[in-house]
């Protein structure tokens, strides 16, 4: 049997990245657009990724007063400061000996594993905690919850032509997997991973459903009381929100001093404030979700300050 050493520590850096990629899920599922900006990144440098830039048009040949755009283009500050290893030690009666190309793999593929579980589940988190119309399917788990979760996005004006991905646990996964036979379809797709490949259910509503092993379970803030909005004119402006597009808001009515009465990726709606289709500015007729991004606790007075995204924006 052929025989391989671990005296390249870069080969062996090697095989297993390769393996990481060949079992990842979410990682393949990643827009990979701004990808060039990291090639050459170092570890502790800030990247500014730039966000969109949106215009507003007016009808007529003659710019009237009012009808100017300002270039307010916001940026996102990303810190590449996260490093994540597997450390092996080979004794001296180890590295005395050849060790075998299985045993090789099985090593290779321990390590990938170990690393690629880490990286899914911060992707996970990250999605349920940090991206605001990610499009939730928390009023359970069927497939008209699913299409819901879909009609929302694009009413907002995420792109038809993008491709959207339900991550769903395994026991979701037997629930949807029900109806395979008279509502999922099979259309063909691109072989990404034998790991991608796999995961999938099918597909529903342009939703290709993949099973997730290490997608995290979302656990609620507690909520109670009557809460409201405390005050009037909490509203910014996009030039002061676009590094985070985030804001904080007050609000009052919760139980008095309550631990965890939002917790980071809990959804709040608020009265009025409907949902707009960033590209014509109209309402899309359903009431906005905001995300809170950071856990809350209210005060002896009830009063609670949480972190929210979207900002709530008055475009004048």
């Amino acid at each position: 049997m052929a025989t391989q050493t671990f005296a390249n520590t870069d080969l062996v850096s090697d095989m297993v990245i390769a393996s990481l990629f060949n079992k990842a899920q979410k990682v393949g599922l990643v827009g990979r657009e701004t990808e060039g900006d990291f090639n050459t990144a170092k570890y502790g440098q800030t990247i500014n990724m730039r966000r969109p830039v949106y215009f507003a048009s007016s009808s007529g040949a003659v710019i009237q007063a009012g009808q100017t755009s300002a270039i307010e283009e916001g940026t996102v500050a990303v810190v590449v400061d996260n490093r994540e290893k597997v450390v092996m030690e080979l004794d001296s009666e180890e590295m005395a000996l050849n060790v075998t190309s299985d045993r090789v793999a099985d090593y290779v593929n321990g390590m990938a594993d170990e690393l690629l579980n880490v990286i899914e589940e911060s992707i996970a988190n990250e999605a349920r905690t940090g991206v605001w119309n990610y499009g939730d399917a928390s009023g359970g788990a069927t497939l008209d919850e699913f299409a819901r979760a879909r009609a929302f996005m694009a009413a907002q004006g995420v792109s038809a032509m993008s491709n959207k991905y339900g991550c769903v646990t395994p026991f979701v996964g037997q629930i949807l997997s029900k109806d395979v036979s008279t509502a999922f379809s099979f259309p063909s797709v691109v072989r990404v991973s034998d790991a991608m490949d796999r995961a999938k259910i099918g597909t529903y509503n342009t939703i290709m459903f993949m099973e997730d092993q290490v997608l995290a379970t979302h656990v609620s803030g507690v909520a109670t009381g009557t809460i409201v909005v405390d005050g009037n004119d909490q509203n910014v402006t996009y030039n002061s929100a676009r590094g985070t597009y985030e804001q904080t808001l007050n609000l009052t009515g919760a139980t008095a001093s309550t631990t965890g009465i939002f917790k980071a990726g809990d959804v709040l709606n608020i009265d009025t404030f409907q949902a707009i289709n960033r590209k014509p500015r109209k309402s899309i007729g359903k009431l906005q979700g905001f995300l809170v991004t950071e856990d809350a606790d209210s005060d002896g007075a009830g009063a609670v300050t949480v972190t929210i995204s979207p900002p709530i924006i008055a475009e004048t």
